[in-house]
This record gives structure tokens, sequence and C-alpha cells, in this order.
């Protein structure tokens, strides 16, 4: 791959792709999305030529399948880059037109009498499966089972026109290749949108204590160094000058407000549960602020261990059933106190 890069063609056609890309989407995942839908395109643009000089000239019903498919490719590839139609709506259409097309094709294969046609039908079989795959890559929740059950709805009318027995044999094969496909592409994309998820509210966070601290990125990172050094006065003293007056000055602010607020919250959780310590009040104030466990573990230097005991124990102090939320069992405390 890299040989390839440094040969000026490729080098500039693997530049103008990711200067398009980095035009077009954003995301790292819609920019997966829209690389299967450009190798998509250029896989029709190579194969359907091919296949309409080759043996399926000789059966004008294929000839005018491929014609129709690489048309209709062209005018949605043209729709999309005139921003007409949307990335999802393209590659899904394409892959429903491209499915429709092999169907078609597995169909019109087992009527005609050809010693092209079983051939054809397993061409156009294997290339079922590539699209199915394509829409994998391409994180598509519910189209590639959709587009197993065109392929193999085709596959199974083919089989009983036929008759064939070497199809019957491997059926089977193909149903289970189909479904480790699918339930595949549901994992992928399970956790590609969770993973998009993550980055999105990452992103958030960031911009908020940008916001908040009045910080350009350079000084939050100077900020996050300071909060991470364990070095003398002298490395405090130079991120501290990193980070400015102005945003030194922010930081005590939002510290001395958060440390307020925290006070506050953990004084009235002690007036609502008089029955609590000191600590498990402060746990539980930290609970109310939706906090996670790996966040109260980090600010009261305990481990995760130490911390489920303090909670278990709130929980007994409590009188909570297992199935009790501890929340909003504080929140009614509070209310009542």
């Amino acid at each position: 791959m890299e040989l390839f890069s440094k040969i000026p063609p490729f080098k500039y056609i693997s530049r103008s792709i990711e200067n398009f890309l980095d035009r077009r989407e954003t995301s790292p995942m819609r920019r997966q999305r829209l690389v299967v839908l450009l190798y998509s395109v250029c896989i029709l643009a190579g194969i359907v030529p091919i296949q309409m000089v080759t043996c399926v000239a000789v059966h004008p019903v294929l000839v005018w399948l491929k014609f129709g498919l690489w048309l209709f490719a062209a005018v949605l590839m043209t729709l999309y880059l005139c921003r007409k139609l949307s990335l999802d709506a393209t590659i899904g259409t394409l892959a429903l037109i491209i499915q429709s097309e092999k169907a078609a094709e597995i169909a019109y294969c087992s009527t005609i009498d050809s010693p092209y046609a079983s051939p054809l039908l397993m061409e156009n079989l294997f290339l079922a499966v590539v699209v199915v795959l394509l829409a994998a890559m391409a994180y598509l929740k519910h189209l590639p089972y959709i587009l197993s059950a065109m392929a193999l709805s085709a596959y199974c009318y083919s089989m009983v026109v036929m008759d064939n027995s070497f199809m019957k044999e491997f059926c089977p094969a193909f149903f289970f290749i189909f479904f480790i496909i699918c339930l595949s592409s549901s994992r992928i994309y399970h956790c590609t949108d969770k993973l998009e998820t993550e980055n999105s509210d990452m992103r958030e966070d960031e911009q908020e204590i940008q916001w908040l601290l009045r910080m350009d990125k350079q000084q939050v990172k100077a900020f996050v160094a300071l909060s991470k050094s364990r070095e003398g006065d002298g490395t405090t003293g130079r991120l501290l000058d990193m980070v400015g007056e102005r945003a030194r000055r922010n930081i005590i602010e939002a510290v001395s407000a958060y440390q307020k607020q925290q006070s506050m919250t953990t004084a009235r959780v002690r007036r609502a549960c008089p029955e609590l310590t000191p600590s498990e009040a402060e746990i539980c104030a930290m609970i109310l602020q939706d906090k996670r466990q790996n966040d109260i573990c980090i600010r009261l230097g305990k481990s995760a261990s130490n911390i489920n005991s303090q909670r278990s124990h709130i929980r007994r102090k409590l009188a909570l059933a297992p199935a009790d939320d501890l929340k909003e069992a504080l929140l009614r405390r509070m209310a009542d106190a």
C-alpha cells in the first residue's frame, strides 16, 4: 500500500479522494459510508461494461438489466454530488437497485436454456453477497437483512425452477453465510454507533469546558497537565503561565462554585439522612449529581470496592430493597426533610 502511495498517479488520486471526503463529510462514520459508496460505483463502472460484452451479450434481457443498473447508478451519484440526495439515501437506494437487478438476473438465468445459465446464476449470487457486505461496511442497520432476503428469495426460486441438486446441497451454506453477515453487520452498527455517540459527547464536553473556563484548546491542555503534575513549583508555575491570568481566575471561580455546590448538596443530604456518615453523605451528593462510579473514585481517592461497600451501607441504612433506586430514594428523603 505504501509503495502504491508513492507513485504519482496513485498519490494524486489518494489525495483527491481524501480532500473530497474532508469537504463532503465530517463524521468518521459518514466518511466510511462515503468511501463504500465511491468504491461501489467504481466496481459498477468496471464490472457492468465487462459483463455486457461477454456471455451476457447473447441475452438481450441481461444486457438491458445491466444497462439500466449502470444508468441508475450514474443518476444517483449525480444527485448526491449535486446535493439533491443525502448520503444515506444514495447508498440505500443504490444497494436496493443493485440487489434487485441481481435477483432479477438470478431468476432469469433459471428460465433460460443455456450452458451459461448456471455460471451466470452463481456469479450473480456471489455479487449479491458482495452487496450485502458493502451494506454492512456502510453501517446500515436494517438494509443487510433486506438485501439478504432478496438474494435468498431469488436463489430459492431458481432452485425450485431448475430442480438442481447442486443448488439444493449448497442452499443451507448460503443461508448460513447471509445470516452471519447480517449478524455481524448488526453488531458492527451498534458498536460504531456507540463509539460515534461517545465521540460526540466528548466533543460537547470539550466545548463546554472551554466555554466555562474561557480557555482555548492549548490552555485546556495546559490545565490538564497541571492537574496531573506531580512535579515541583517550577513546573506548576510554567503551566499556570501557559494557562494565562484570565483562565486562572476562571478556574478558581469554577472550582469555588463547584466546591460550594458540593458542600451545599452534602449538607442537604446530611440533614435529610442523619444516619449517614460524612463520607457516605459525600458519596450520596455525587450520586445526586449523576457522577459515575469511576468519577467518584477519582474525586474521593478511593477504590471501586471501597465505594461499592459504602453504597451497600448507605442502602442498608436507608432500608432500601434491591430493586429500589438509590438516587430516587435520596430525592424523596430530601423532599420530605
